[in-house]
């Protein structure tokens, strides 16, 4: 029997490809169950079994208990090589906690071309618990994405039917989207989208668990798990809880709680960044106009895919888990996505003029008594030499004293920075990302002194009035 060929074992440095010849060695004492939590299918995200080898050679193989049957290699698609199609990339879904007792989840739907946005566009959207809604061209925001709600009633999956259009637009937005496990599924706790399966998860990192019935943890759990209730409510007879989770530290107990909600903890996790050409970027949306695009990519992210078809040159880097691509594209909408079983990462690139002005960042850079403070060269030191900084996008700080660079730190997005101890000689710049935006220096104005002291000696000379008698010391200054 063929063993299952996409199984991981876990390391002190996170899930690592295993075959079944290797495992065999590691444990040859018999048989290991998909119960010891030993072995993972990372297609799926279930445990497998490890098999004795006394029958048939040692191989790893599905149980029969399992929950999910779907894994490609239980169904026959068992492949070394094996990746997602580009209509399996996922719309985001939204979930909006309003109170400790209210939540709402929304669908997003990303841009598409336009000659798909008529005027008798209707989206319709059925789940099983919910009726259907139905929305029309004018809820559409033809330029980003749009988020239409879903109500508070979750659903495993979510059917899209659209009227009025092109059946191409199924290409962009697919007929079923995955919604809502019951057992529990997981969201960016910053971004509060949901996490596509086999999604890469970090450590410190804050998450939402969304789930029906209540969450069990253990004492050894709570020592690797925060886990703090914020919503419950019910939704046609049951419990819906959201709680507030976080791994503490980066261990074998933190990765297992996470893989029962089909997500790797990671310290790297997949991303996806365009270097070049310029870009104008919104969510899944960037904007160029070169016939070509360079990311970098990085994490565990060996499958990468591009719709409509282009040649993709791929570069590795000093680092293993990095790579730089390079995709040849000769069409107007590009999509790049980047993943594993899954696309994790994807963006859509529209090759268009740049014809766009981007809005003036708006900082703000007061002192202490509330004054704001212009960019430029400043003679006068701030008020108890402080300076307060609120930025409206995550960027750097970076403070020298003459040439030197006294210090750098990090601002978050709208959070509000003191710096102290302002005096001559200091300059102060904000960048968000390799962009300078706003820069301060801090320097005493010097004394005009244009007069001429030769000159100045033959107008006094000149003089012809009769002497006034001074003292020895000043006639000494004169001199």
């Amino acid at each position: 029997m063929a063993s299952l060929t996409h199984v991981c074992m876990w390391s002190a440095t996170g899930w690592k490809r295993i075959t079944a010849y290797e495992a065999a060695k590691m444990h040859p004492g018999g048989t290991v169950s998909a119960y010891s939590g030993l072995f993972m299918c990372e297609l799926c995200g279930q445990y497998v079994t490890l098999t004795n080898g006394r029958v048939q050679v040692s191989h790893f193989r599905h149980s029969s208990s399992e929950k999910s049957k779907n894994c490609p290699e239980r169904t026959g698609q068992s492949s070394s090589y094996y990746s997602y199609s580009f209509k399996q990339h996922e719309l985001p879904i939204k979930l909006l906690i309003k109170s400790n007792s209210i939540f709402e989840l929304l669908l997003g739907f990303i841009k598409v071309p336009g000659r798909f946005i008529t005027p008798k566009l209707k989206i319709s959207i059925a789940g099983k618990n919910i009726s259907p809604r139905v929305y029309s061209r004018e809820r559409i925001n033809i330029e980003g994405i749009t988020y239409l709600p879903l109500g508070s009633s979750p659903c495993e999956t979510y059917n899209i039917n659209i009227a009025g259009c092109s059946e191409e637009i199924f290409d962009y937005w697919p007929k079923t989207v995955t919604g809502i496990n019951p057992g529990g599924t997981l969201f960016d706790g910053l971004t509060g989208k949901k996490l596509v399966q086999d999604s890469d998860v970090e450590v410190g990192k804050k998450y939402f668990l969304l789930k029906r019935g209540g969450l069990a943890l253990f004492s050894e759990d709570r020592r690797h798990i925060l886990a703090k209730e914020i919503c419950r409510c019910t939704i046609l007879w049951e419990h819906w809880i959201i709680y507030e989770i976080s791994a503490k530290d980066y261990h074998e107990i933190s990765a297992k709680f996470f893989l029962e909600y089909h997500c790797r903890l990671t310290d790297t996790p997949v991303a996806l960044q365009t270097v070049w050409p310029v870009y104008i970027e919104s969510p899944y949306l960037i904007r160029f106009n070169k016939p070509s695009i360079l990311a970098l990519l990085r994490g565990n992210a060996p499958n990468t895919r591009t719709f409509p078809s282009a040649v993709i040159n791929q570069y590795d880097c000093p680092s293993e888990n990095n790579k730089v691509i390079e995709v040849l594209s000769n069409h107007r909408q590009q999509l790049i996505s980047a993943g594993r079983t899954n696309a994790l990462q994807y963006s859509y690139f529209w090759r268009e003029p740049l014809s766009h002005i981007t809005e003036k960042i708006n900082i703000q850079v007061k002192t202490l008594s509330g004054k704001d403070v212009n960019a430029g060269l400043i003679d006068m030191l701030p008020d108890d030499k402080t300076l307060s900084f609120t930025l409206p996008f995550d960027g750097l700080l970076l403070i020298k004293m003459g040439k030197t660079i006294v210090e750098r730190r990090k601002i978050d997005a709208d959070s509000h920075i003191v710096l102290n101890n302002i005096s001559w000689g200091i300059s102060v710049s904000i960048y968000i990302g390799l962009d300078l935006i706003w820069k301060v220096e801090f320097h005493k104005r010097q004394k005009d002194s244009d007069i001429d002291e030769a000159q100045l000696l033959r107008r006094f000379q000149l003089y012809s009035d009769p002497p006034v008698r001074i003292s020895h010391m000043i006639g000494g200054l004169a001199n």
